[in-house]
């Protein structure tokens, strides 16, 4: 074997050690990370696959705010329901009125109807499920109106504008709503 002479002090195994040395740790820093998955385990939270699917009864309703005691200003009198009336009225309630604008076996036909209605402005749109002699039927309403005279005035517009043969109708908040 090959003798070395110490230069300056210092002894050159400890120079070729140190240096072989570093040299380990960069490429253990660099490859380790790229053969182990250290994630493995651990859930995105912005992965768009760990969003659930919106619910079937999920729906978004504009309803305008109004103070107890308070009017709907006069150029949405015809299209917009009170706050206090959008609920179903409670049992032994004032009685609300609806009006039906259409009455469908199909679920396309009615949401066809109510997105044709709210694209005109009216806000308080919605499809009501019954079973009729055993058969679905879905029905498009606007309101509920606590007077039933503004429902009456609503009715004239759909007939107006939409040309619809609408009717108003009691409302007693039985049937199921949909989207």
């Amino acid at each position: 074997m090959k003798e070395y002479r110490q230069q300056e002090g210092r002894r050159p195994n400890l120079q070729h050690r140190l240096v072989g040395a570093l040299v380990l740790i960069a490429l253990a820093v660099i490859v380790v990370p790229l053969v182990l998955d250290f994630n493995a385990g651990q859930l995105n939270p912005s992965a768009r696959d760990n969003i659930p699917e919106q619910p079937r009864d999920f729906r978004v309703e504009e309803v305008p705010l109004v103070a107890a005691g308070d009017s709907v200003p006069p150029g949405d009198a015809e299209i917009a329901a009170p706050a206090e009336a959008a609920a179903p009225p409670a049992a032994g309630g004032p009685p609300a009125w609806v009006v039906q604008v259409g009455s469908f076996s199909s679920q396309e036909n009615a949401r066809a109807l109510r997105d044709q209605l709210r694209a005109k402005g009216y806000k308080a749109v919605f499809i009501d499920r019954e079973v009729v002699d055993g058969k679905p039927v879905l029905r498009v309403r606007i309101g509920p109106e606590v007077e039933r005279a503004r429902s009456e005035q609503v009715r004239e517009k759909v007939a107006r504008e939409m040309k619809l043969g609408a009717v108003v109708v009691a409302y007693d908040g039985r049937g199921t709503r949909t989207e």
